[in-house]
């Protein structure tokens, strides 16, 4: 009876070893990210579908540090804060510059990184970029970016023309529909750097300290303001992947320049 007991109690013992582990691995967090894919080489739609870029690197990265799984959705950027509110996701991954506006509306990590604004124009372009200078000229923006803003704020006298995608930009560009461009010098920076393409930066950059309060203070991923815990996790896994030289290498996969400029 007392060998029956102890080969049941030993059974039991490894029963719930067997279910605790099964638990634990069923309790794996997810961290689901939302990205308008339409922004290379941040984030932008690989032809099996998946989403790829820098962003997408760097939070695969953090969630690697957290031992989370992470998803990733695609989302037009208009809707891109309300499909946040509405659960569609948790974390909003798609090149969102930090502005006071919208950090009434979400809750941001640290930067993650941060390059300056530039005017694009076909190879051998040469005119001024200074609002004077820009009057009555077709100047190329996405809509609904800070780049657009920073042009409605400081370049009313141009004729601005808004667009869905810089893609959508560049192609009116190319047929000279617009003669310059106004976007994030990172997601034009390799049509820029391959002469091959015909582009090139026109004028001076523009910093984001030239406005700060529309160009925002860098770029960051996004939670909803309640998700603190979550924000803060992000933040360690972030430091984690600065110091261990991650970031570092997946930044040389993408860019011959420093994307992390405080």
């Amino acid at each position: 009876m007392n060998l029956m007991r102890k080969i049941s109690a030993k059974f039991t013992s490894a029963l719930l070893c067997g279910l605790l582990a099964a638990g634990a691995a069923s309790a794996q967090q997810t961290i689901r990210f939302g990205s308008d894919a339409t922004y290379p080489p941040f984030e932008s739609t690989a032809p099996n579908g998946e989403i790829v870029g820098f962003d997408i690197d760097l939070a695969k990265a953090m969630c690697e540090v957290m031992k989370a799984k992470c998803t990733f959705a695609n989302q037009n950027w208009e809707g891109i804060i309300p499909a946040l509110q509405a659960k569609k996701y948790d974390v909003i991954a798609s090149s969102m510059s930090v502005t006071p506006e919208r950090q009434k509306a979400v809750l941001f990590t640290q930067m993650v990184w941060s390059t300056p604004n530039l005017f694009v124009g076909k190879a051998g372009t040469k005119m001024e970029t200074t609002p004077a200078a820009r009057k009555g000229v077709d100047v190329g923006v996405q809509q609904g970016t800070v780049q657009d803003k920073y042009l409605t704020k400081h370049y009313g006298s141009a004729k601005i023309s808004r667009y869905k995608t810089v893609e959508d930009a560049i192609a009116d560009l190319a047929t000279g529909r617009v003669k310059v461009v106004f976007a994030d010098g990172g997601v034009v920076t390799n049509l820029i750097d391959d002469p091959k393409k015909g582009y090139q930066s026109v004028g001076n950059p523009v910093p984001n300290s030239a406005d700060a309060a529309v160009l925002g203070a860098g770029t960051a991923f996004a939670v909803r303001k309640s998700d603190t815990k979550l924000a803060a996790d992000l933040n360690k896994a972030f430091d984690t992947i600065r110091a261990n030289g991650t970031y570092k290498k997946l930044a040389a996969k993408y860019f011959k320049f420093e994307v992390y400029n405080k």
